[in-house]
């Protein structure tokens, strides 16, 4: 369970389908975040970027939880650091893939090399 601003979010990366609809909804994000630097205007780019992470939150645990995560107001830093603790338990999540395939792989490679040592 991860909670972002006092809303608790069931994140499973683990989960094929939640996988499919973070990778999408973070590479949209990226797209409209890369814009953003092309703004003149600072207050275009914060309701951008607010938009973008919150179609995030929608994206990924349904309509209206952007809004829930990150306010009904643009304020960009609160909608960075949402982002970024939801980012920070993919990190975390993906870490944890990569230990637990690791661990896999060693075990049953190991398996492997003994029983072809053995014939």
């Amino acid at each position: 369970m991860l909670e972002i601003n006092g809303t608790e979010l069931d994140f499973d990366l683990f989960d094929a389908d939640t996988a499919e609809v973070y990778e999408i909804a973070y590479s949209e994000a990226q797209d409209i975040i890369a814009e953003l630097q092309k703004s003149d205007k600072m207050s275009i780019a914060f309701r951008r970027g607010c938009a973008a992470v919150k179609k995030v939150f929608d994206t990924i645990f349904g309509e209206g939880v952007g809004d829930e995560v990150c306010g009904e107001k643009d304020n960009f830093r609160i909608c960075v650091e949402a982002f970024q603790e939801l980012t920070d338990e993919v990190i975390r999540q993906k870490k944890e893939l990569g230990t637990m395939s690791s661990a896999a792989i060693s075990k049953y490679q190991g398996n492997r090399a003994e029983r072809r040592a053995k014939k």
